[in-house]
Protein backbone atom coordinates (compact mmCIF):
# COMPACT_ATOMS: atom_id res chain seq x y z
CA UNK A 1 0.00 0.00 0.00
CA UNK A 2 1.41 3.36 -1.05
CA UNK A 3 1.94 6.07 1.52
CA UNK A 4 -0.17 9.15 0.91
CA UNK A 5 0.98 12.69 1.68
CA UNK A 6 -1.71 14.78 3.38
CA UNK A 7 -1.95 17.42 0.66
CA UNK A 8 -5.08 19.49 0.26
CA UNK A 9 -7.83 19.30 -2.37
CA UNK A 10 -10.41 21.54 -4.04
CA UNK A 11 -13.98 21.54 -2.72
CA UNK A 12 -16.07 20.66 -5.77
CA UNK A 13 -19.00 22.89 -4.83
CA UNK A 14 -17.20 26.00 -3.55
CA UNK A 15 -13.94 25.75 -5.48
CA UNK A 16 -11.99 26.52 -2.27
CA UNK A 17 -8.83 24.82 -1.07
CA UNK A 18 -9.40 22.40 1.85
CA UNK A 19 -6.81 20.31 3.67
CA UNK A 20 -7.70 16.79 4.92
CA UNK A 21 -8.09 17.47 8.63
CA UNK A 22 -10.79 20.13 8.17
CA UNK A 23 -12.49 18.36 5.24
CA UNK A 24 -15.90 16.84 5.94
CA UNK A 25 -16.98 13.38 4.91
CA UNK A 26 -19.91 13.38 2.51
CA UNK A 27 -18.59 16.40 0.58
CA UNK A 28 -17.00 16.07 -2.83
CA UNK A 29 -13.36 17.00 -3.40
CA UNK A 30 -11.28 16.99 -6.56
CA UNK A 31 -7.54 16.71 -7.18
CA UNK A 32 -5.93 20.05 -8.14
CA UNK A 33 -3.61 18.16 -10.48
CA UNK A 34 -5.98 15.96 -12.56
CA UNK A 35 -9.46 17.32 -11.63
CA UNK A 36 -10.80 13.87 -10.68
CA UNK A 37 -12.87 13.11 -7.58
CA UNK A 38 -11.07 11.97 -4.44
CA UNK A 39 -11.71 9.79 -1.41
CA UNK A 40 -11.24 11.35 2.04
CA UNK A 41 -9.57 9.00 4.52
CA UNK A 42 -10.07 10.31 8.03
CA UNK A 43 -10.09 8.57 11.41
CA UNK A 44 -9.05 8.85 15.07
CA UNK A 45 -5.64 7.16 14.71
CA UNK A 46 -3.76 8.10 11.53
CA UNK A 47 -3.34 11.50 9.91
CA UNK A 48 -6.14 12.40 7.49
CA UNK A 49 -5.39 12.32 3.76
CA UNK A 50 -6.96 12.31 0.31
CA UNK A 51 -6.49 9.56 -2.25
CA UNK A 52 -7.61 8.83 -5.77
CA UNK A 53 -10.18 6.17 -6.47
CA UNK A 54 -8.61 2.79 -7.21
CA UNK A 55 -10.42 2.41 -10.54
CA UNK A 56 -8.89 5.56 -12.01
CA UNK A 57 -8.00 5.07 -15.68
CA UNK A 58 -5.15 7.55 -15.72
CA UNK A 59 -3.23 7.23 -12.44
CA UNK A 60 -2.20 10.48 -10.78
CA UNK A 61 0.70 10.59 -8.31
CA UNK A 62 -0.16 13.94 -6.74
CA UNK A 63 -0.80 12.42 -3.31
CA UNK A 64 1.69 9.55 -3.41
CA UNK A 65 4.78 11.11 -5.03
CA UNK A 66 4.43 14.89 -5.05
CA UNK A 67 7.41 17.00 -6.09
CA UNK A 68 9.13 19.46 -3.79
CA UNK A 69 7.41 22.41 -5.47
CA UNK A 70 3.99 20.79 -4.95
CA UNK A 71 4.71 20.17 -1.27
CA UNK A 72 5.98 23.73 -0.85
CA UNK A 73 2.92 25.21 -2.55
CA UNK A 74 0.50 23.06 -0.56
CA UNK A 75 2.17 23.90 2.76
CA UNK A 76 1.66 27.61 2.05
CA UNK A 77 -1.98 27.06 1.13
CA UNK A 78 -2.53 24.91 4.23
CA UNK A 79 -1.12 27.54 6.58
CA UNK A 80 -3.10 30.32 4.88
CA UNK A 81 -6.33 28.33 5.14
CA UNK A 82 -5.77 27.46 8.80
CA UNK A 83 -5.19 31.11 9.68
CA UNK A 84 -8.23 32.27 7.75
CA UNK A 85 -10.35 29.55 9.37
CA UNK A 86 -9.23 30.86 12.81
CA UNK A 87 -7.81 27.48 13.74
CA UNK A 88 -5.72 27.73 16.89
CA UNK A 89 -2.03 27.38 16.07
CA UNK A 90 0.84 27.19 18.55
CA UNK A 91 4.43 27.72 17.41
CA UNK A 92 7.32 26.21 19.35
CA UNK A 93 10.89 27.35 18.84
CA UNK A 94 14.04 26.11 20.59
CA UNK A 95 16.65 28.71 21.55
CA UNK A 96 19.86 28.10 19.60
CA UNK A 97 21.88 28.99 22.71
CA UNK A 98 20.20 27.74 25.91
CA UNK A 99 17.79 25.31 24.13
CA UNK A 100 14.81 26.67 26.06
CA UNK A 101 11.59 26.03 24.13
CA UNK A 102 9.49 29.15 23.59
CA UNK A 103 5.81 29.06 22.66
CA UNK A 104 4.02 31.63 20.51
CA UNK A 105 0.28 31.98 19.95
CA UNK A 106 -0.84 33.37 16.60
CA UNK A 107 -3.57 35.98 16.88
CA UNK A 108 -6.85 35.20 15.15
CA UNK A 109 -7.57 37.13 11.99
CA UNK A 110 -10.08 39.98 12.27
CA UNK A 111 -12.15 42.01 9.84
CA UNK A 112 -9.16 44.24 9.13
CA UNK A 113 -6.61 41.47 8.69
CA UNK A 114 -5.74 39.27 5.72
CA UNK A 115 -3.38 36.42 4.83
CA UNK A 116 -1.38 36.76 1.62
CA UNK A 117 0.76 34.21 -0.21
CA UNK A 118 3.95 35.45 -1.90
CA UNK A 119 3.53 38.83 -0.25
CA UNK A 120 5.97 41.39 -1.62
CA UNK A 121 7.47 44.09 0.60
CA UNK A 122 10.52 46.30 0.99
CA UNK A 123 13.02 45.77 3.77
CA UNK A 124 16.28 47.65 4.27
CA UNK A 125 15.87 49.19 0.84
CA UNK A 126 15.49 45.86 -0.97
CA UNK A 127 12.46 44.15 -2.50
CA UNK A 128 11.59 40.94 -0.67
CA UNK A 129 8.91 38.25 -0.90
CA UNK A 130 7.36 36.31 1.98
CA UNK A 131 5.80 32.87 1.51
CA UNK A 132 2.89 33.80 3.79
CA UNK A 133 2.27 37.28 5.14
CA UNK A 134 -0.09 38.13 8.01
CA UNK A 135 -1.48 41.60 7.28
CA UNK A 136 -3.58 43.98 9.38
CA UNK A 137 -4.82 47.24 7.92
CA UNK A 138 -2.45 46.51 5.03
CA UNK A 139 0.54 46.53 7.38
CA UNK A 140 2.78 43.48 7.73
CA UNK A 141 2.29 41.94 11.20
CA UNK A 142 4.11 38.62 10.87
CA UNK A 143 5.90 36.54 8.24
CA UNK A 144 5.82 32.76 7.79
CA UNK A 145 8.43 31.11 5.60
CA UNK A 146 8.14 27.54 4.32
CA UNK A 147 11.47 25.82 3.81
CA UNK A 148 11.67 24.29 0.38
CA UNK A 149 15.33 23.61 -0.28
CA UNK A 150 17.20 26.43 1.51
CA UNK A 151 16.58 28.21 4.79
CA UNK A 152 15.67 31.91 4.74
CA UNK A 153 18.40 34.40 5.64
CA UNK A 154 17.57 36.18 8.90
CA UNK A 155 18.74 39.63 7.81
CA UNK A 156 16.16 39.72 5.01
CA UNK A 157 13.07 39.64 7.21
CA UNK A 158 11.71 42.00 9.87
CA UNK A 159 10.74 40.44 13.19
CA UNK A 160 8.59 38.63 14.05
CA UNK A 161 8.91 35.84 11.52
CA UNK A 162 8.93 32.05 11.66
CA UNK A 163 10.12 29.29 9.36
CA UNK A 164 8.68 25.78 9.03
CA UNK A 165 9.73 22.65 7.21
CA UNK A 166 7.12 22.09 4.49
CA UNK A 167 6.73 18.33 4.98
CA UNK A 168 6.59 18.56 8.78
CA UNK A 169 4.01 21.34 8.64
CA UNK A 170 1.73 19.22 6.42
CA UNK A 171 2.11 16.24 8.74
CA UNK A 172 1.44 18.21 11.94
CA UNK A 173 -1.54 20.06 10.52
CA UNK A 174 -3.31 16.77 9.77
CA UNK A 175 -2.65 14.80 12.95
CA UNK A 176 -5.84 13.35 14.47
CA UNK A 177 -5.99 15.50 17.60
CA UNK A 178 -8.77 17.70 18.80
CA UNK A 179 -6.56 20.20 20.57
CA UNK A 180 -3.98 22.67 19.38
CA UNK A 181 -2.05 22.40 16.15
CA UNK A 182 1.62 22.65 17.15
CA UNK A 183 4.10 23.85 14.56
CA UNK A 184 7.86 23.72 15.11
CA UNK A 185 9.87 26.71 13.97
CA UNK A 186 13.22 25.66 12.48
CA UNK A 187 14.93 29.04 12.69
CA UNK A 188 18.31 29.15 14.40
CA UNK A 189 17.55 32.01 16.76
CA UNK A 190 18.30 32.90 20.36
CA UNK A 191 15.50 33.47 22.84
CA UNK A 192 14.83 36.96 24.16
CA UNK A 193 16.77 36.31 27.36
CA UNK A 194 19.88 35.08 25.54
CA UNK A 195 19.72 38.00 23.12
CA UNK A 196 19.32 40.36 26.05
CA UNK A 197 22.32 38.72 27.70
CA UNK A 198 24.46 39.74 24.74
CA UNK A 199 23.42 43.38 24.93
CA UNK A 200 22.92 44.06 28.65
CA UNK A 201 24.95 43.77 31.81
CA UNK A 202 25.59 40.40 33.41
CA UNK A 203 23.77 41.50 36.55
CA UNK A 204 20.56 42.28 34.66
CA UNK A 205 20.73 38.93 32.91
CA UNK A 206 21.26 37.11 36.22
CA UNK A 207 18.35 38.89 37.89
CA UNK A 208 15.96 38.03 35.08
CA UNK A 209 17.19 34.43 34.98
CA UNK A 210 16.39 34.16 38.68
CA UNK A 211 12.82 35.34 38.10
CA UNK A 212 13.13 39.06 38.72
CA UNK A 213 11.30 40.32 35.65
CA UNK A 214 11.14 43.86 37.02
CA UNK A 215 14.60 45.14 37.86
CA UNK A 216 13.82 48.79 38.56
CA UNK A 217 15.72 49.66 41.75
CA UNK A 218 12.61 51.28 43.22
CA UNK A 219 10.35 48.34 42.43
CA UNK A 220 12.41 45.15 42.39
CA UNK A 221 10.65 41.82 42.61
CA UNK A 222 11.87 38.88 44.65
CA UNK A 223 14.10 36.34 42.95
CA UNK A 224 15.53 32.89 43.68
CA UNK A 225 18.22 32.96 46.35
CA UNK A 226 20.93 30.59 47.54
CA UNK A 227 20.51 29.01 50.95
CA UNK A 228 23.51 30.13 52.97
CA UNK A 229 23.05 27.60 55.80
CA UNK A 230 25.80 24.97 55.90
CA UNK A 231 23.46 22.00 56.09
CA UNK A 232 23.10 18.88 53.96
CA UNK A 233 19.48 19.57 53.07
CA UNK A 234 20.26 22.85 51.29
CA UNK A 235 22.51 21.32 48.63
CA UNK A 236 19.61 20.58 46.27
CA UNK A 237 18.33 24.15 46.59
CA UNK A 238 21.64 25.68 45.53
CA UNK A 239 22.10 23.00 42.84
CA UNK A 240 18.71 23.85 41.31
CA UNK A 241 19.52 27.55 41.20
CA UNK A 242 22.99 27.23 39.66
CA UNK A 243 21.67 24.64 37.15
CA UNK A 244 19.81 27.51 35.45
CA UNK A 245 23.23 28.74 34.33
CA UNK A 246 25.04 25.38 34.12
CA UNK A 247 22.69 23.99 31.46
CA UNK A 248 22.15 20.26 31.00
CA UNK A 249 24.37 17.34 30.00
CA UNK A 250 23.53 17.84 26.32
CA UNK A 251 23.14 21.61 26.19
CA UNK A 252 25.59 24.21 27.40
CA UNK A 253 24.23 27.03 29.50
CA UNK A 254 25.81 30.42 30.14
CA UNK A 255 28.96 28.76 31.46
CA UNK A 256 29.66 26.95 28.15
CA UNK A 257 32.17 24.12 28.64
CA UNK A 258 32.44 24.89 32.35
CA UNK A 259 30.22 24.00 35.30
CA UNK A 260 29.86 25.60 38.73
CA UNK A 261 29.14 24.00 42.11
CA UNK A 262 27.99 26.11 45.07
CA UNK A 263 28.61 24.96 48.65
CA UNK A 264 28.14 26.62 52.03
CA UNK A 265 31.37 26.30 54.00
CA UNK A 266 32.14 27.68 57.45
CA UNK A 267 30.14 30.87 57.03
CA UNK A 268 31.14 31.43 53.41
CA UNK A 269 29.76 30.49 50.02
CA UNK A 270 32.28 28.60 47.91
CA UNK A 271 31.97 28.57 44.13
CA UNK A 272 33.90 25.76 42.47
CA UNK A 273 34.58 25.93 38.71
CA UNK A 274 35.12 22.60 36.94
CA UNK A 275 35.10 21.35 33.37
CA UNK A 276 31.81 19.95 32.10
CA UNK A 277 33.59 16.68 31.31
CA UNK A 278 34.76 16.26 34.91
CA UNK A 279 31.30 17.37 36.09
CA UNK A 280 29.79 14.35 34.33
CA UNK A 281 32.30 11.94 35.85
CA UNK A 282 32.34 13.05 39.49
CA UNK A 283 29.60 13.80 42.00
CA UNK A 284 30.64 17.25 43.15
CA UNK A 285 27.40 17.74 45.10
CA UNK A 286 27.90 14.86 47.50
CA UNK A 287 29.64 16.95 50.19
CA UNK A 288 28.61 20.16 51.87
CA UNK A 289 32.05 20.93 53.23
CA UNK A 290 34.88 21.29 50.75
CA UNK A 291 38.27 22.88 51.20
CA UNK A 292 41.34 23.11 49.00
CA UNK A 293 43.32 20.53 50.97
CA UNK A 294 40.63 17.87 51.08
CA UNK A 295 39.15 18.05 47.56
CA UNK A 296 38.59 14.59 46.18
CA UNK A 297 37.87 15.62 42.61
CA UNK A 298 39.68 17.77 40.02
CA UNK A 299 38.68 21.41 39.74
CA UNK A 300 39.83 24.47 37.84
CA UNK A 301 39.35 27.14 40.47
CA UNK A 302 37.39 27.90 43.61
CA UNK A 303 36.28 31.31 44.89
CA UNK A 304 35.13 32.11 48.42
CA UNK A 305 32.37 34.70 48.88
CA UNK A 306 31.60 36.47 52.15
CA UNK A 307 28.90 39.10 52.51
CA UNK A 308 27.80 38.63 48.90
CA UNK A 309 24.27 37.93 47.68
CA UNK A 310 23.10 35.39 45.10
CA UNK A 311 23.14 37.88 42.20
CA UNK A 312 26.62 39.16 43.07
CA UNK A 313 28.02 35.63 43.36
CA UNK A 314 26.63 34.42 40.02
CA UNK A 315 27.56 37.66 38.24
CA UNK A 316 31.15 37.34 39.43
CA UNK A 317 31.30 33.68 38.34
CA UNK A 318 30.02 34.59 34.87
CA UNK A 319 32.76 37.20 34.47
CA UNK A 320 35.35 34.74 35.76
CA UNK A 321 34.30 32.08 33.28
CA UNK A 322 34.19 34.60 30.42
CA UNK A 323 37.88 35.24 31.14
CA UNK A 324 38.59 31.49 31.04
CA UNK A 325 36.68 31.19 27.75
CA UNK A 326 38.77 33.96 26.18
CA UNK A 327 41.92 32.13 27.24
CA UNK A 328 40.53 28.90 25.80
CA UNK A 329 39.95 30.59 22.45
CA UNK A 330 43.46 32.07 22.41
CA UNK A 331 45.02 28.69 23.28
CA UNK A 332 43.03 27.05 20.47
CA UNK A 333 44.23 29.74 18.07
CA UNK A 334 47.85 29.25 19.21
CA UNK A 335 47.60 25.47 18.77
CA UNK A 336 46.29 25.93 15.22
CA UNK A 337 49.12 28.34 14.36
CA UNK A 338 51.75 25.95 15.74
CA UNK A 339 50.25 23.08 13.75
CA UNK A 340 50.35 25.08 10.50
CA UNK A 341 53.93 26.26 11.07
CA UNK A 342 55.13 22.73 11.84
CA UNK A 343 53.45 21.52 8.66
CA UNK A 344 55.30 24.19 6.66
CA UNK A 345 58.63 23.00 8.11
CA UNK A 346 57.84 19.35 7.38
CA UNK A 347 56.91 20.13 3.78
CA UNK A 348 60.04 22.25 3.24
CA UNK A 349 62.74 20.82 5.55
CA UNK A 350 65.60 22.59 3.75
CA UNK A 351 63.98 26.03 3.60
CA UNK A 352 66.13 28.92 4.78
CA UNK A 353 63.09 30.34 6.59
CA UNK A 354 62.70 27.37 8.93
CA UNK A 355 64.84 28.94 11.65
CA UNK A 356 62.55 31.98 11.71
CA UNK A 357 59.46 29.74 11.77
CA UNK A 358 60.89 27.73 14.67
CA UNK A 359 61.46 30.97 16.57
CA UNK A 360 57.80 31.86 15.96
CA UNK A 361 56.75 28.46 17.28
CA UNK A 362 58.80 29.00 20.43
CA UNK A 363 57.18 32.40 20.98
CA UNK A 364 53.71 30.88 20.54
CA UNK A 365 54.51 28.10 23.01
CA UNK A 366 55.79 30.69 25.45
CA UNK A 367 52.58 32.71 25.15
CA UNK A 368 50.52 29.56 25.61
CA UNK A 369 52.35 28.61 28.78
CA UNK A 370 52.05 32.13 30.13
CA UNK A 371 48.29 31.83 29.67
CA UNK A 372 48.26 28.43 31.37
CA UNK A 373 50.38 29.84 34.17
CA UNK A 374 47.51 32.24 34.99
CA UNK A 375 45.00 29.39 35.36
CA UNK A 376 45.28 27.46 38.65
CA UNK A 377 44.37 24.15 37.05
CA UNK A 378 43.91 23.37 33.37
CA UNK A 379 42.23 20.01 32.92
CA UNK A 380 43.42 17.57 30.31
CA UNK A 381 40.08 15.97 29.75
CA UNK A 382 39.53 12.23 30.23
CA UNK A 383 42.61 11.66 32.42
CA UNK A 384 43.80 12.72 35.84
CA UNK A 385 46.87 14.76 34.90
CA UNK A 386 46.58 18.51 35.44
CA UNK A 387 49.01 21.20 34.41
CA UNK A 388 49.28 23.46 37.44
CA UNK A 389 50.80 26.68 38.62
CA UNK A 390 53.34 24.80 40.71
CA UNK A 391 56.52 26.55 39.70
CA UNK A 392 57.62 30.10 40.26
CA UNK A 393 59.56 31.65 37.40
CA UNK A 394 62.27 33.97 38.66
CA UNK A 395 63.70 34.77 35.24
CA UNK A 396 60.77 34.80 32.80
CA UNK A 397 62.78 33.84 29.73
CA UNK A 398 61.52 31.39 27.09
CA UNK A 399 63.49 28.40 28.33
CA UNK A 400 62.39 28.64 31.96
CA UNK A 401 58.76 29.19 30.99
CA UNK A 402 58.78 26.17 28.71
CA UNK A 403 59.89 24.01 31.64
CA UNK A 404 56.40 24.47 33.07
CA UNK A 405 55.28 21.77 30.67
CA UNK A 406 57.61 19.29 32.36
CA UNK A 407 56.00 19.63 35.78
CA UNK A 408 52.57 18.18 36.46
CA UNK A 409 50.49 17.53 39.51
CA UNK A 410 48.35 14.43 39.65
CA UNK A 411 45.16 14.46 41.68
CA UNK A 412 43.91 11.07 42.83
CA UNK A 413 42.36 9.67 46.00
CA UNK A 414 42.99 12.90 47.96
CA UNK A 415 46.74 12.58 47.37
CA UNK A 416 48.86 14.96 45.30
CA UNK A 417 52.37 14.55 44.10
CA UNK A 418 54.68 15.96 41.48
CA UNK A 419 55.84 14.00 38.46
CA UNK A 420 58.20 14.79 35.62
CA UNK A 421 56.68 13.93 32.24
CA UNK A 422 59.92 13.75 30.27
CA UNK A 423 62.62 11.58 31.84
CA UNK A 424 65.24 12.79 29.36
CA UNK A 425 65.06 16.30 30.78
CA UNK A 426 64.86 15.35 34.47
CA UNK A 427 68.47 16.37 35.10
CA UNK A 428 67.99 19.63 33.27
CA UNK A 429 65.00 20.48 35.41
CA UNK A 430 66.90 19.61 38.58
CA UNK A 431 69.74 21.88 37.53
CA UNK A 432 67.30 24.75 36.98
CA UNK A 433 65.91 24.20 40.47
CA UNK A 434 69.42 24.02 42.02
CA UNK A 435 70.55 27.19 40.29
CA UNK A 436 67.47 28.99 41.55
CA UNK A 437 65.92 29.90 38.22
CA UNK A 438 62.72 28.05 39.13
CA UNK A 439 61.35 26.77 42.41
CA UNK A 440 58.54 24.42 43.28
CA UNK A 441 55.72 26.09 45.15
CA UNK A 442 54.85 23.91 48.11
Amino acid sequence: MQKHISLGAIHKRTGEYVYPKIAAKGELYICPECDTELVLCKGPIVAAYFRHKSDQERPCNHYTSPGESQIHKDAKMMLKTALEQKIQLTIKRSCSSCKTVEEFEILEVSETSSIKIEHRFNYKGCAQSADVGYMDNEELVCIFEIKHTHSTESDRRPEPWFEFDATKLIENMNLPNSGQNILTCIRSKKCEMCEEYEHTTDELFVRKSLGQTTVNKNDRQEHLRFNFDAQDDIVDCNKDIISIFNGSDDNNGVFGDYRVIIHSYKGIMRGIIVSKYDYKQFDYWNKCYINEHNLEYPYIEFIDFTGKGTVEIITYLIKKIKDLQLKDKRITSINNCIKIKKQIINENPSSKYNKSIQDDILKLKTEKLLILNDIPYVSKYYNTIYICNIVEIKNRDSSSILLLSLLTRQIKYNKRWYSLSDSILVKAVQEWILTGKISIIK
